[in-house]
């Protein structure tokens, strides 16, 4: 799990729909930059090579949450029962002309 702010700025990120080594890849809606989950930094774009902090975190079941946090929430998103996950929703143009070619290797 990653912090949203970068040098100073807070960014709203979004799955762009590729993968970079079998790994989700997100991209900011305010530089429209491509994000690596596997690496923790930007791999293109205006920000590329910038890093982002890691935040700690804890996996753990339902279960155990429950037990651990008894007046703890849950926020979960209404989601029509005929909804499908084709597709994903849509990212900047810029980041789809940097990935039209999703097996090229990218120098990171």
């Amino acid at each position: 799990m990653y912090a949203r702010e970068v040098n100073g700025q807070v960014l709203d990120f979004g799955v762009s729909g590729k993968l970079y080594r079998n790994v989700l890849v997100m991209y900011d809606r305010q530089t429209e930059s491509l994000w690596s989950q596997l690496l923790g930094k930007a791999i293109i774009g205006p920000m590329k090579g910038t890093p982002l902090t890691m935040l700690p975190a804890t996996v753990m079941t339902w279960g155990v949450w429950r037990q651990e946090h008894p007046d703890g929430l849950l926020l979960k998103k209404d989601v029509p029962s005929n909804a499908t996950y084709a597709s994903y929703p849509a990212f900047p143009k810029s980041a789809a002309r940097a990935c039209r070619n999703p097996v090229r290797m990218l120098h990171v």
